[in-house]
């Protein structure tokens, strides 16, 4: 579901959080603490898509789509042919992407799908927040404008411990301070974001811990993430 949050919003709660009257940052940097935590996210917890690849009857691979991220996306899933009910999916070994970089395809071992028939490859890519749209959902809202204050935070205590002029010593001190302040404060929201997360101290989100849950839909459709071949 499309969230309603927009960068606006983003900008909004981290000056709320970090308090940098002083304006020390500037707008573009808090943009950019904005964008880094918005990938870092992404890392954790990816945006899904899908693309359906029309066969041909001979050719065996297609040329990856544009929204396919080089060094980023992972295949979560292969439905083969699409529009099956149950879904029907390839096993891993099944497919592959290659080569490694530059012009990458999809690759199927043993399938020669038909020109009638379709097959739909689910992927991971980057979450998007900008002025117009905004994948992250807002239910982690608060938790990714926490991680963009606390990489604020953190360039805020660089900034005023990188002070030191020794005429200005009681200024320095005030600098320090704040510097420290800062420092605490950039530690604690990043801890509020990995707790929100469930980012054990390993650095592994808790909730892809593996389990064996032998299980499907009610309807009897089987989970595309994790399906019954698999476990």
């Amino acid at each position: 579901m499309a969230s309603s949050k927009r960068l606006s919003d983003f900008r909004a709660k981290i000056d709320q959080v970090i308090q940098d009257d002083a304006n020390v940052l500037s707008a573009g940097e808090r943009d950019a603490a904005t964008q880094e935590a918005v990938y870092r996210y992404s890392l954790d917890k990816p945006d899904i898509t899908y693309y359906d690849f029309s066969g041909t009857g001979s050719a065996q691979g297609w040329a990856l789509p544009s929204t396919w991220v080089t060094d980023f996306s992972q295949i979560e899933g292969i439905e083969y042919p699409s529009g099956e009910r149950p879904p029907d999916y390839l096993e891993l070994d099944d497919y592959y992407v290659y080569p490694p970089s530059g012009s990458q395809r999809l690759e199927l071992k043993w399938e020669t799908p038909s020109s009638s028939e379709t097959v739909r490859m689910a992927f991971t890519i980057p979450h998007v927040v900008s002025d117009t749209s905004n994948t992250i959902p807002d239910s982690d809202y608060d938790a990714v404008c926490n991680l963009a204050a606390a990489m604020c935070c953190r360039w805020l205590a660089n900034r005023y411990t990188q002070t030191t002029d020794s005429t200005l010593s009681a200024d320095v001190v005030s600098y320090r301070t704040k510097g420290d302040m800062y420092a605490s404060r950039a530690k604690d929201l990043l801890t509020m974001y990995k707790e929100h997360m469930g980012i054990t101290e390993a650095g592994a989100v808790a909730a892809s811990s593996q389990r064996e849950w032998d299980t499907t839909y009610q309807w009897g459709s089987d989970f595309i993430w994790h399906p019954k071949r698999w476990r």
